[in-house]
């Protein structure tokens, strides 16, 4: 008989199986044992070790809103790790290269300092620094993202334009799980340029192209143009579109009735309750506008460039877009970074809706300016109040420039008229090709 019979018929009898059984179940027990006893890392943490004391602390990262995705680990040289998923969106190459982009500090350094002991925050700074400047406000609770660690203060090294600085800011714990900075972290404000300067020109521009003309705006009325840019003044009438009956600035708006007033001795214009991202409605009511206005409402659309597609195409040929946006360095946006045309574009591609979860609601609530923004309250009723953005739409989901005006415009294929500042409101005004 050869082994393999040989073998064969052991196995076939009783007391071999049961041998075996009892084999396989100790294997079993042995992995359910030793998966009970490993210490696992916890997951969206990072933990650091004070190289001074030895004394560990955990600077625990908050996973994202959105949800907990799926999660890639990678190695750092106090421990492991696990990093959400980025909430940037995807998108392709810039096809329009900003000059902007590259005016950004570089974190190079940072320590949560007490005393002679330091412990080495760099990754959890790096990770808290996201706009163009610097900003580590004192609205941001350090015990969120450093955890036990004790501090009296937080350095923090840079370099900026080619200048490395050091920034030292005193820590204040008022109670277990509150710590925040004294004061903001933040690079002096005379080190930024005026990247957008007012030119002067374009009021004048606005004001003839549009008098006489016949157009709709969407959101309003709107203040700015009684008086900064005053084209009720100049226009013949008036069509308004909101989002919807109740807003954050209306109450009970009555859609396709002739009750929108924009000014006091001029005939009061349809109120339409449609979203600027769906104009289809107006399309088929078969009245193409002159122009097309909106007042500090494109910042607050997640997927601008549907907005802007869909407002073109409620204008006659040779019609205009005017649209007004804040400049940042006068609100509440002046830490954050300018959007690039490459995000604009990802969001068009993707089909990105406005009732989705901002991407860019972690740079908000870190770097919104509530103290130019009153009626957004504490950080506490401001992130409430963001979270409900697909009803209220109050946050600013981009910031725009000059330069991303004029790129939106091309990219729409529109001629641009003119792009200017008065104080608080930058402008474009673009015109559609005629037939």
């Amino acid at each position: 008989m050869n082994p393999a019979t040989r073998c064969g018929s052991f196995l076939a009898t009783r007391p071999a199986r049961a041998i075996l059984l009892l084999f396989v179940i100790g294997v079993l027990l042995r992995s359910l044992f030793l998966a009970t006893t490993t210490t696992t890392t916890a997951p969206n943490s990072i933990r650091l070790s004070n190289s001074n004391n030895n004394a560990a602390a955990a600077a625990a990262i908050p996973p994202s809103h959105h949800g907990p995705g799926v999660v890639s680990e990678k190695t750092v040289s106090h421990g492991t790790l696990v990093v959400p998923p980025s909430s940037a969106g995807a998108g392709s190459a810039d096809p329009f290269p900003s000059k902007l982009t590259n005016d950004r500090p570089v974190i190079l350094k940072a320590w949560y300092r007490d005393g002679e002991a330091k412990l080495d925050v760099t990754r959890a700074v790096k990770k808290l620094h996201i706009g163009r400047r610097l900003r580590i406000s004192t609205q941001v609770n350090l015990y969120e993202h450093f955890g036990d660690a004790k501090a009296l203060a937080l350095d923090v090294t840079y370099s900026y334009r080619g200048i490395d600085t050091t920034q030292s800011v005193d820590v204040v714990t008022k109670a277990e799980g509150l710590v925040f900075l004294k004061t903001d972290l933040i690079i002096p404000p005379n080190l930024v340029d005026d990247d957008m300067p007012e030119k002067n020109v374009g009021l004048h521009t606005v004001l003839n192209t549009l008098r006489g003309k016949n157009g709709l705006e969407i959101g309003g009325s709107s203040d700015p143009f009684r008086n900064v840019l005053p084209i009720y003044s100049v226009i013949s009438s008036l069509d308004n579109s909101n989002f919807a009956a109740t807003t954050l600035w209306e109450n009970e708006l009555k859609d396709g009735q002739k009750t929108f007033q924009w000014h006091p001795n001029k005939e009061m214009g349809v109120q339409h309750v449609v979203d600027v991202t769906d104009m289809s409605k107006l399309r088929a009511i078969g009245k193409p506008y002159d122009f097309v206005a909106a007042c500090h409402m494109l910042e607050h659309i997640a997927n601008p460039l549907r907005a802007v597609t869909q407002m073109v195409s409620v204008l006659k040929p040779g019609g205009h877009l005017f649209l007004v946006l804040p400049y940042k360095k006068l609100c509440f946006d002046q830490y954050r970074d300018y959007t690039p045309m490459s995000d604009l574009l990802s969001h068009y591609e993707r089909g990105t809706q406005e009732h989705e979860p901002s991407e860019h609601f972690d740079e908000i609530m870190m770097l919104h300016d509530l103290s130019m923004d009153a009626p957004a309250g504490t950080l506490a009723h401001f992130r409430s109040r963001s979270l409900r953005n697909e009803d209220v739409r109050g946050i600013h989901q981009h910031v725009f420039s000059y330069e991303l005006l004029e790129q939106v415009c091309k990219w729409a294929g529109l001629n641009l008229v003119v792009v200017d500042r008065i104080h608080l409101h930058m402008f474009v005004l673009c015109q559609k090709p005629a037939a």
